[in-house]
């Protein structure tokens, strides 16, 4: 490859081309052909094709200048046979990733349950789960809280608490993270909140769960739901509820702040009707 230059330099001197009539016939400057026969920059593969069609000539002259006949027609056979292999690669390539999209998984790798939510090539099915979940949050140090586990199972599923704050009126907001597991086969996420495929291309969202508090053994009625969220990440959703009712404030505050005080700021929510979402890839269809 160092003699390209000259090459370049013979055999446009032999079809009596300036540098700037070479240079007008490949689309480029005339300092690009000046660099090329000075050796200052190498054409790549895709543009000694292009010179050599433009000057009537070869690229293994290009590459090797003029071999004898024989050892010309070897070259010629072993140029031939890598493109042969290059063009095997590419296709193999592209094959295998039209396989991967039209299987799921390359759906999955970039948008993980989402993707099969919306899929067709993947079924959905809901289940709201029997049983309560509780645990202990400590109003008095709200990141004390964070990644504290409602609900873990073995499938991979999991949830834990994102954020606790109390708001300018008062009122305390618990959010929840749901995670889930995925892989091209199918998934699986439990959560308090969840889409209800429609169709193709809509869906409802409902949230299923509820949220009760107590304070010792005073039981708060059940808190209202302030966010619920769609398939928003990969793997999952936030959802989210008062800890108290409305009803349970005034215009002096809050009923319950001297049982609350007593139990130095420690509370337990249950959380009930948690849903698990399940997909499974259905077939191999191309869409």
């Amino acid at each position: 490859m160092a003699s390209v230059g000259k090459h370049i330099h013979r055999l446009r001197l032999r079809r009596g081309l300036t540098q700037e009539e070479l240079a007008q016939r490949l689309h480029v400057t005339r300092q690009a052909v000046s660099t090329w026969e000075t050796g200052r920059s190498q054409p790549d593969l895709t543009t000694l094709q292009s010179i050599a069609q433009a000057l009537e000539g070869d690229i293994l002259e290009l590459i090797y200048g003029a071999p004898p006949p024989q050892e010309g027609r070897k070259l010629r056979r072993r140029w031939m046979l890598l493109t042969a292999l290059l063009c095997a690669m590419v296709a193999a390539a592209a094959l295998r990733l039209f396989r991967l999209d039209a299987n799921g998984t390359l759906g999955t790798w970039r948008h993980g349950l989402v993707y099969q939510f919306w899929s067709q090539n993947y079924g959905v099915s809901q289940e709201v789960l029997p049983g309560r979940w509780s645990l202990e949050l400590d109003l008095g140090d709200p990141e004390s809280n964070l990644e504290k586990v409602l609900y873990e199972d073995e499938t991979g599923c999991r949830i834990t608490v994102e954020r606790l704050e109390q708001r300018s009126d008062g009122r305390w907001l618990v959010t929840f993270r749901a995670r889930g597991s995925y892989s091209p086969s199918g998934g699986s996420l439990v959560s308090g909140c969840m889409e209800q495929r429609q169709e193709k291309t809509s869906y409802t969202l409902t949230t299923t769960a509820s949220l009760r508090t107590s304070i010792g053994d005073l039981a708060c009625p059940e808190g209202e739901r302030y966010l619920q969220t769609s398939l928003s990440e990969k793997d999952g959703n936030t959802f989210g509820f008062y800890l108290f009712p409305v009803t349970l404030y005034d215009s002096d505050g809050f009923l319950y702040a001297d049982e609350l005080e007593d139990q130095e700021d420690r509370v337990t929510v249950t959380v009930t009707g948690l849903t698990r979402l399940t997909t499974w890839r259905q077939g191999t269809r191309y869409r």
